[in-house]
């Protein structure tokens, strides 16, 4: 008789003045950078600024690559789990391998989320990672890139046995441990120990290291070539808008917490992590929710319109006049908030669909940003990942329409998207989900930092003001990493 997954939650509180760094710091001295990740809301709008969470020891690891799937951590989970999908038509299980069949990705990932199920509130889950490329599970798409100097899988869904969350509202601590078929219990006496002890301590400043080199995949004047073929397809009605980016790789012995220490003091936004995910570290400080789901109101924030922030009273409210009169911003946006009710439209509940706000400005540590929010309640026949599979990639990253921007994108930029404008956050074992868009972000891989930007190109578009948005936008996470300015540095090489 096939052995059914027994799932419980372990819930407790924790008493102890740690912060979540000081407490992250404990949790990677016991298990290790590889196996635990932290997410925080340090600024933004205040229904975001809620929550920080710390993650660890991973107890399963799922991995797409190329439709193979790929399973790593606690042999009971990984035995049980094949033995599921072993009677889908849509997998092919053998001794060694497992595959899924074409466009049945996001179809077997919605089985693992029904199998991997608890009725009740949790925040313990799967920290979730969908990289750009893994479009091509959902659309059509060629890939013509060139690969970069690292690979990320596709798709990877981490579960972590341990949690700890931090109520940054009422200032709570609460522990969340997953039990399952016997498992061994986390040793929480140690586990607190080290953390009061860590509480007693500040976390040590951040080592800037320097920079050894700096490339680009795309000089300025290229970009400049292909900003005009972007024109020249609007020109002939084949796309509205398009985002086209690149991406720069910094070379330097600077450790990447200590990246991720200066990026929370540079640049706090509302979505921070610092994860493993593969055989990589990504450091992010995203400012955008790609989808958020509680029990069954879906939720997404397309952000489309910047400008900078100076604190200065009178010239910031006349940056958000100008900003909320902005025709090109505007126009932009508009596009951009009718893609995601297109998007949300093939899941949602019929007549459900709501844009509640629309060309809101809000407030972020460096910028403001024009937001707009749109809710839908899902199709009780839909999970989150039929969600995903409907939303992805968000408009905000592509263009619109979104099929054609995409295959322009693959034309025009020379190498895999990777984590950029893919997805990283959590998929709850109750169903809810927080998913922020991979943007202000840095990947670490064998001693270099990849970090990458794009701009959106419509009609009236000047190409090199296009350009100065790509290294605004890099300007945060280009300053962490190599302590100075993108522009002076540019400047310097022209």
């Amino acid at each position: 008789m096939e052995k059914e997954l027994e799932l419980k939650v372990d819930r407790k509180k924790l008493i102890c003045n740690c912060n979540t760094m000081q407490c992250y710091m404990a949790i990677q001295e016991l298990y290790g950078t590889n196996n635990c990740y932290v997410f925080e809301s340090l600024a933004g709008p205040s229904h975001d600024v809620n929550a920080a969470y710390v993650g660890f020891n991973k107890v399963l690891s799922i991995s797409i690559v190329d439709s193979y799937m790929y399973l790593e951590g606690d042999n009971r989970l990984i035995v049980l789990l094949k033995s599921k999908l072993a009677n889908v038509n849509s997998v092919i299980v053998d001794e060694d391998d497992i595959y899924i069949r074409e466009g049945q990705v996001f179809e077997v990932l919605g089985i693992i989320n029904n199998l991997f199920h608890i009725n009740e509130q949790t925040n313990l889950g799967f920290l979730s990672f969908f990289s750009y490329e893994s479009v091509r599970y959902i659309e059509n798409i060629d890939d013509s890139h060139t690969l970069g100097k690292y690979k990320v899988p596709d798709i990877e869904l981490d579960l972590y046995k341990g949690i700890i969350e931090f109520d940054l509202k009422n200032n709570t601590i609460v522990c969340e441990e997953l039990l399952y078929n016997n498992c061994e219990m986390l040793d929480w006496t140690t586990i607190n120990s080290l953390i009061n002890r860590y509480s007693k301590s500040s976390i040590p400043s951040p080592r800037l290291l320097e920079v050894n080199s700096i490339e680009d995949s795309m000089n300025k004047n290229t970009f400049i070539e292909i900003a005009h073929k972007c024109l020249e397809n609007i020109s002939d009605g084949n796309i509205y808008q398009i985002q086209i980016g690149h991406e720069l790789s910094i070379s330097t012995d600077t450790k990447p917490m200590d990246i991720y220490l200066r990026l929370r003091d540079i640049n706090p936004s509302p979505y921070m992590y610092f994860a493993p995910i593969g055989n990589v570290i990504v450091i992010g400080a995203s400012p955008e929710l790609f989808i958020k789901k509680t029990k069954s109101l879906v939720e997404m924030r397309p952000i489309a319109g910047t400008a900078k922030r100076t604190r200065n009273e009178l010239v910031d409210e006349k940056t958000i006049r100008n900003l909320k009169n902005n025709e090109k911003e505007l126009a932009e946006h508009l596009m951009l908030i009718d893609l995601c009710r297109n998007d949300l439209a093939k899941v949602c509940e019929t007549g459900s669909l709501e844009l509640t706000r629309e060309f809101f400005v809000e407030v972020y540590s460096h910028v403001f940003h024009l937001v707009s929010d749109l809710n839908i309640i899902l199709d009780s026949k839909k999970n989150i990942f039929d969600v995903i599979k409907a939303t992805f990639p968000a408009g905000t990253m592509t263009g619109t329409p979104k099929i054609e921007a995409m295959k322009l994108i693959e034309q025009f930029e020379g190498v895999h998207r990777g984590l950029y404008a893919g997805a990283i956050g959590t998929i709850t074992l109750d169903g809810n989900a927080i998913l922020a868009l991979c943007i202000r972000t840095a990947l670490y891989y064998a001693g270099v930092y990849y970090i990458r930007a794009s701009a959106g190109i419509v009609a009236d578009s000047i190409p090199e003001n296009e350009w100065n948005e790509t290294l605004n936008k890099l300007a945060a996470t280009y300053s962490t990493i190599t302590g100075k300015s993108i522009f002076e540095v540019m400047e310097e090489e022209q």
